[in-house]
C-alpha cells in the first residue's frame, strides 16, 4: 500500500457526494467529528507501518504532518 496522502477539499466532495446519493444525509456532528476520523486514520496508518516496516524515513512523517495540517485548515 503506498503512502496516504490527502488531497485539498476532498473530505467535503466525498460528505456532498454521500449527502447528494444517500437518503438520510450525514447530520451536522457526524460532519463534525469527521476530519477527527480521517487524521487518527493517517495517524494510525503512520503508527502501524512505522511498526511493521521500521520506518524511519522523516520525509514519510512531514507527509503525515502536512496532510494532517491540510484536514485542519479544510475543516475551518
Amino acid at each position: 500500500m503506498g503512502k496516504p496522502k490527502y488531497i485539498k477539499n476532498s473530505l467535503k466532495v466525498i460528505i456532498h457526494s454521500y449527502n447528494k446519493s444517500s437518503e438520510i444525509p450525514l447530520s451536522k456532528e457526524e460532519i463534525k467529528i469527521l476530519p477527527s476520523l480521517l487524521k487518527y486514520t493517517l495517524l494510525r496508518n503512520f503508527v502501524i507501518r512505522k511498526i511493521r516496516r521500521n520506518e524511519t524515513n522523516k520525509i514519510y512523517l512531514d507527509e503525515v504532518k502536512r496532510n494532517l495540517e491540510i484536514i485542519d485548515e479544510d475543516s475551518k
